[in-house]
């Protein structure tokens, strides 16, 4: 996200995320699998304008995020951006 935001010219002062997995029990075996992962992240922007300008990259994150591009799994984003408080 902040590799797509710089390119785009979206200044990001922090960056955080809460992510959430689920893993899926299988009772023949007893061993079990990540089944989908959810990322909360959280972005502050320089400024009010680039809060529509930073929604829209969070669709373009599937097809260049290393995560979601390595696992069998689905990664989803539920973010939450805001402008820095002055």
């Amino acid at each position: 996200m902040i590799h797509l935001c710089a390119v785009d010219g979206v200044g990001v002062i922090d960056y955080e995320d809460h992510a959430h997995g689920v893993m899926t029990m299988v009772e023949s075996s007893g061993g079990g699998q990540i089944t989908e992962v959810v990322l909360h992240p959280e972005v502050t922007v320089a400024d009010a304008s680039m809060e529509e300008e930073a929604r829209p990259l969070h669709g373009k994150l599937p097809a260049v995020c290393f995560f979601a591009r390595s696992v069998n799994f689905p990664i989803t984003h539920a973010p939450i951006i805001r402008a820095q408080e002055n």
